[in-house]
């Protein structure tokens, strides 16, 4: 009676495992990542040339000339200080949208004589568009205007975040009004001017955009996980009188 118990015992477990498991991996889903089916529409463009980058990088795509490239969007350069560069993008299906988290890298560290700071790809503000029409009208849900500190050394810089915490890493994450929707759009305004010494870095980096839903309930299964070891306990008793 001891073997059943225990195997009975176990088997709970193992499905109370795989429920959480189930809804953490549900709660963390990225709804804009490629691999959902989510496909960049139209953009302001990206970094081209012998060193081109791609809009896809950002929701989880590898498109580019080298690791730099591959693991970031990096928009075009050339362009005046506050410029608008921006990204549309859509599902494959409506998705309903929560939450996000926003993750940006700057140049940083001394380069021919130059500190590279927020003015080498940096951003000044980021705002997130939603709309249910792939052309717009577009609904703002968020509006962030970047804050920068100095270093040790007086350059302006991001600060670093929670998970990413060089002082060159912008990390973004917050609450939106819950939206339904399938197309988006986010617009990043250009920092600085870029390189004195090589007159470019001006396109902003974006490591990452991910957007999650609502946070998932405990599975209703679990909650018949209660009586159920309630009645395994009853029955050990039973059997040990």
């Amino acid at each position: 009676m001891k073997k059943l118990l225990l195997t009975i015992t176990f088997s709970v477990l193992l499905i109370f495992s795989s429920l959480t498991a189930n809804a953490r991996l549900a709660i963390f889903d990225d709804l804009w990542d490629v691999s959902q089916g989510t496909s960049v529409s139209a953009s302001s463009g990206a970094l081209a040339g012998g060193w081109w980058s791609d809009p896809r990088n950002m929701f989880g795509g590898a498109y580019g000339t080298n690791s730099d490239t591959k693991n970031n969007t990096i928009f075009k350069d050339y362009q005046p200080q506050g410029y608008v560069h921006w990204v549309n993008w859509q599902t494959s299906a409506p998705v309903t949208l929560q939450s996000f988290n926003l993750v940006a890298i700057h140049d940083y560290g001394l380069n021919m004589g130059e500190y590279r700071n927020i003015n080498h790809r940096g951003i000044s503000r980021f705002k997130l568009f939603s709309s249910t029409e792939l052309s717009g009208p577009w609904a703002l849900l968020y509006d962030y205007t970047v804050n920068p500190v100095l270093d040790s050394n007086w350059q302006p810089v991001y600060g670093g975040g929670t998970n990413y915490s060089g002082l060159n890493y912008l990390e973004l994450f917050a609450d939106v009004p819950l939206t339904t929707a399938q197309y988006f759009r986010a617009e990043f305004t250009q920092y600085g001017t870029g390189s004195w010494v090589y007159g470019d870095a001006q396109g902003p980096r974006i490591y990452e955009l991910d957007g999650y839903g609502p946070t998932v309930p405990i599975p209703a299964t679990l909650l018949l996980l209660g009586p159920g070891l309630i009645g395994l306990l009853t029955l050990k008793k039973k059997f040990n009188r």
